[in-house]
């Protein structure tokens, strides 16, 4: 790792075309930390300029590596053969990858998953459903951590016993909003990964969204947008995919929704419609075997019990108490019974305690 490079990634203020500027002048990221006063300013405006010399001390290059290393952090850098290919492709490459946990993001198969942070309860269900049933195929489901559609993409990875990525506007310590630090937990325990261009103790800014972004459409050769509005950061990273040549796919909503305008609108410009996991999974190629489908939609075998579970489920979500009561099941019977069936991966338990069946 060369820690002059992670260093000068690190400072702030400096975007990505002012990082590679100083590089190319400089030579080396060594050579930025070496350079004269006055050459830095015919290189930088006046506010990156203090901004780099406040930060060219050993103290403060102390406190970062030091951070890094309690808190676990890698750093990737585009020098590194484990930088990702596809990111490499992008306008823009992020100089250094700050990351907590898995740190290999060189996926051969991995989806964009975003959208509003207001869903409708359609717009939930069909993000954590089509994450799970894409991400039980090996593919790497990459979102934002917000509230809504990202985090319910980041549930259904974690669903199937898949991969989940998330990808942060500040540093890697800084979870926003705080109500997903939980979720962020998961997505460490499962073996998924916590990813910023920014170190750790960064702050966020309105510009930090955008530049987020850019790395979510970057890492994945698709993305999924589910209900967006016209004027939303899911559209912003639909442009994104599309600049970076990415395919682009929409879930179908409500014409009477906001929340479904922009994801509509990209239907009607020529983003292919998901009405399933697999309007995805055959364009990218990413059926794990031929015939994958049929087996995946062959029926479970039931008991006549089970079933009076299972079928309410297929259609809305409900708890424990509503099902005991359209079912007439005891109370402990029904529990052993949503266990089972949940052990099975015929149901799964969705936010809010309720159930859904998934075959």
């Amino acid at each position: 790792m060369d820690k002059y490079w992670v260093w000068l990634s690190s400072v702030p203020e400096i975007t990505p075309e002012a990082f590679d500027r100083l590089i190319e002048a400089c030579g080396s990221a060594r050579g930025v930390w070496q350079a004269r006063e006055s050459s830095l300013s015919q290189l930088l405006a006046p506010r990156m300029r203090q901004s780099l010399l406040e930060a060219r001390t050993k103290e403060w290059a102390f406190r970062l590596f030091e951070s890094l290393e309690r808190l676990g952090i890698a750093c990737i850098t585009r020098l590194d053969e484990a930088y990702p290919s596809s990111l490499k492709e992008i306008y823009d490459p992020p100089a250094t990858l700050f990351v907590r946990g898995n740190p290999d993001l060189d996926f051969s198969r991995a989806l964009a998953v975003v959208g509003t942070r207001r869903p409708t309860r359609d717009g939930a269900r069909a993000a954590r459903e089509l994450s799970a049933a894409i991400a039980a195929h090996g593919v790497a489901i990459v979102s934002g951590l917000a509230m809504g559609i990202d985090a319910m993409a980041h549930r259904g990875a974690l669903d199937a016993g898949g991969r989940a990525v998330a990808v942060l506007p500040g540093g890697p310590d800084n979870i926003l909003p705080r109500e997903n630090c939980a979720l962020a937990q998961e997505i460490l325990d499962s073996g998924g990964s916590l990813v910023s261009e920014r170190p750790p103790g960064a702050r966020v800014y309105a510009s930090s969204y955008p530049a987020r972004n850019r790395i979510i459409s970057g890492l994945c050769p698709a993305a999924l947008i589910v209900e967006a509005g016209r004027k939303s950061g899911a559209m912003i990273t639909a442009s994104l995919a599309l600049e970076q040549s990415r395919e682009v796919f929409a879930v179908p909503g409500s014409i009477y929704s906001d929340a479904c305008k922009g994801s509509n609108s990209l239907i009607a410009d020529g983003a292919a419609p998901a009405l399933d996991e697999w309007c995805v999974l055959e364009p990218m190629g990413w059926a794990t075997k031929p015939g994958a489908k049929a087996q995946a939609e062959a029926p479970v075998a039931l008991s006549e019990e089970e079933l009076r579970v299972v079928q309410p489920l297929r259609n809305e979500i409900f708890n424990t108490e509503e099902l005991a009561e359209i079912t007439k099941i005891s109370w402990e019977r029904l529990n052993y019974l949503l266990t089972t069936l949940e052990l099975r991966g015929i149901i799964i338990k969705v936010a809010g305690g309720g159930y859904r069946a998934i075959r």
